[in-house]
């Protein structure tokens, strides 16, 4: 038998306002970017020409702080559930 157990309720704002103050963004050339996949947990990629936009989910500060989308709100509910197991 499956456990299911609910780890969030509430409105999509409250969601997002869980990744409030862990979502960075880095703006990083090629050759950079294995470096920081292998370093910090990486949610998107924005390949932009001449630069790539890295978006992070972290607890210390990397990069410029942006709002979290309803997405990164999600993430860091599964990231913070994962870390209780």
């Amino acid at each position: 038998m499956l456990y299911e157990k609910v780890l969030f309720e509430g409105s999509p704002l409250q969601l997002k306002k869980m990744a409030d103050r862990y979502v960075f963004q880095l703006q990083v050339n090629n050759y950079e970017l294995d470096e920081v996949i292998a370093n910090h947990e990486v949610i998107q990629l924005d390949d932009e020409g001449k630069h790539i936009l890295v978006r992070i989910l972290s607890n210390k500060p990397v990069g410029k702080a942006v709002s979290p989308r309803l997405i990164d709100g999600y993430l860091s509910l599964l990231k913070e559930s994962q870390s209780h197991e």
